[in-house]
């Protein structure tokens, strides 16, 4: 984390505007390679250009550097989506697509991409839970 903290004298010469677009354009890209003195010294001169009357250059920079913010909530929203979309998708194919492209082994029973697709049987034992008793 990082900010300027800009006194009461100066909070009209140099905005929240002006000290943001400096982190983001100066500060950070330096701090992330590694650069401290370097981020630093940029931010310091861009902070003086700034107080001497020239902030259009700094304004025009972050204009060239505007990219839309990385938003982490829609990166999960959408990869939860295009899972569920292949697992519902993806079981729709499977029932489908087999007997339309597959070879025939049996009543019901498909070959195809190498895998072979049946119906799900009720087994005629009954099936379903077991009691839990057992000898012994």
């Amino acid at each position: 984390k990082m900010r300027i903290e800009v006194g009461y004298g100066l909070e009209g010469t140099l905005t929240d505007l002006h000290t943001k677009l400096i982190i983001e354009n100066d500060m950070v890209p330096a701090f992330r390679a590694g650069d401290f003195p370097g981020g630093i010294s940029k931010a310091v001169d861009d902070m003086i250009m700034v107080l001497e009357g020239n902030p259009e250059e700094l304004e025009a920079r972050g204009k060239r550097n505007e990219q839309a913010p990385f938003n982490a909530d829609d990166l999960f929203f959408a990869v939860f989506i295009s899972i569920w979309a292949i697992i519902f998708f993806g079981s729709i194919a499977a029932s489908v697509l087999p007997p339309i492209f597959g070879q025939k082994l049996g009543p019901g029973r498909y070959r195809w991409l190498g895998m072979t697709f049946e119906p799900h049987r009720r087994s005629s034992s009954g099936g379903g839970w077991s009691s839990g008793s057992s000898g012994g």
